[in-house]
């Protein structure tokens, strides 16, 4: 039995060996367009696992439910999800370090991001 398993908004690092790998802006064609912001193009419980990195802080607030709700949707029952996010002490670090470096367009980009 082989076992289904999905990459959420993957980037340029698709993963291969039985995986389905999807983004919005695919750099190949190992890899699914879609708009990961609108109802996921799979039947329901039809992944086995699902691992998407550091992409649920890019989406908009509003979103956030909606995008998780289709997530498990499509996992089986049983199934594991895996949601890796950016390392909050490493961005407060980077974010003081721009601070103490007078890097001011670093620490602007630093604070307006969605974290």
């Amino acid at each position: 039995m082989t076992i289904k398993k999905l990459n959420i908004a993957c980037g340029s690092i698709f993963l291969e060996d039985g995986w389905v790998n999807i983004d919005f802006n695919p750099v190949n064609k190992n890899i699914i367009k879609f708009n990961l912001l609108e109802k996921l193009p799979f039947e329901d419980e039809h992944f086995e696992i699902i691992y998407t990195s550091n992409f649920i802080e890019h989406i908009p607030l509003e979103k956030v439910n909606f995008f998780l709700d289709e997530c498990f949707r499509i996992l089986k029952k049983g199934g594991k999800i895996r949601i890796v996010t950016p390392d909050f002490d490493e961005m407060c670090r980077a974010f003081i370090k721009c601070s103490d470096g007078k890097d001011f367009k670093k620490k602007k980009f630093c604070k307006n991001r969605n974290y």
